[in-house]
């Protein structure tokens, strides 16, 4: 697929799932494990392609760059809507530190936005100078919580 088709493909459905988002701030738990999934497959296609760019593993194309880190950036709110109590149970990998201990959570999540959040206002505005760092501060954010959270 062509990398543009991919990138309008997954705008659309982050839009769709950020209009789910905002109507029912909270997803049904029979929907939740699907809902976070999604999410987190589209946060780690625009992550991956930020941090290749970051490592030079593929070609800086600043205009995709600036695309990939908006998109993340939108995408980094959704999937945390979807934890509601009961949604542990299915085909996740979720552990159940999620719920219990959920400020711990929170806060893990609270860093990855920001981390996003800062990334995305430094290539917005252009500044590549430190690329790199950020994106390693996205993955670090990643990971913890992947380390913490996730089977």
């Amino acid at each position: 697929m062509r990398p543009q088709i991919i990138r309008s493909l997954v705008l659309t459905t982050g839009l769709i799932l950020a209009s789910a988002v905002a109507t029912a701030h909270t997803v049904p738990a029979k929907d939740a494990v699907k809902f976070r999934q999604s999410a987190f497959f589209l946060m780690g296609s625009m992550f991956g392609q930020i941090n290749g760019m970051a490592q030079g593993k593929v070609p800086m194309n600043e205009a995709a760059l600036k695309s990939s880190a908006a998109n993340l950036n939108m995408l980094i709110q959704l999937p945390f809507h979807a934890f509601p109590e009961g949604s542990d149970e299915g085909k996740t990998k979720a552990k159940p530190e999620i719920w219990m201990e959920a400020k711990k959570f929170n806060d893990a999540k609270e860093a990855s936005q920001a981390a996003v959040a800062k990334l995305n206002t430094a290539v917005a505005a252009g500044n590549l100078k430190d690329l790199k760092a950020l994106a390693g501060g996205v993955g670090k954010t990643c990971k913890g919580c992947h380390d913490q959270f996730k089977q």
